[in-house]
């Protein structure tokens, strides 16, 4: 109701659209000696990790812990095809894992998907007071791991393990990116556009 409001403030006519969807259940599961032990006791399982390294550690123990698995990587440095074959590839027998970074944790249903394993962190662009940018690992929000929780449970019951801090210790939401992230390309482009002087 609020979007379609404020829309209407520049002639935009919305109309509202309610779309039911069944809820399956999620049953939380505590975590096991690793996240790769949680993924390989499932046989179809998403992680959310940090970054390419955590995803290319993840997968090195998988092939110890489950060496029939399909193993697939997941994180907006694939290109199109590569992604298409992590979210469409049909499981063997052994089960299959979706290694993800937070880039899968929104618009996503990934079919017959029995478990979410949720490592806890991500990595975040910061600016310190100098200006110097850097790349560091931090908690996940509340909001970003009821975003990743919520990848199971969409078309059967399923599980979720979780191995971050306790819930009630992190941030309820994650900061807006231009509290942490550098504007210079933006602004940047905004300039060579002729859009602001």
């Amino acid at each position: 109701d609020r979007l379609a409001r404020y829309l209407e403030r520049f002639g935009a006519t919305p109309s509202i659209h309610e779309v039911h969807a069944k809820h399956h259940r999620i049953t939380d599961l505590p975590p096991g000696t690793s996240v790769a032990h949680d993924v390989a006791t499932s046989n179809n399982s998403l992680a959310f990790l940090w970054g390419k390294g955590h995803i290319e550690k993840v997968a090195s123990d998988l092939v110890h812990l489950k060496p029939g698995m399909l193993v697939a990587a997941l994180h907006a440095e694939l290109n199109y095809d590569d992604q298409r074959k992590a979210l469409h590839a049909v499981p063997p027998e052994d089960g299959k894992a979706v290694l993800a970074t937070n880039c899968a944790q929104t618009s996503l249903t990934f079919p017959d998907l029995e478990r979410v394993v949720i490592s806890g962190y991500v990595r975040h662009e910061t600016l310190d007071e100098e200006g110097i940018r850097s790349l560091v690992i931090r908690d996940i929000s509340r909001a970003v791991y009821l975003q990743q929780r919520g990848r199971v449970g969409r078309t059967q019951e399923g599980t979720c393990v979780y191995h971050g801090a306790p819930l009630e210790e992190l941030a309820a939401e994650v900061p807006a990116e231009t509290q942490h992230a550098s504007l210079e390309e933006p602004i940047l482009r905004l300039l060579a556009a002729g859009k602001i002087h």
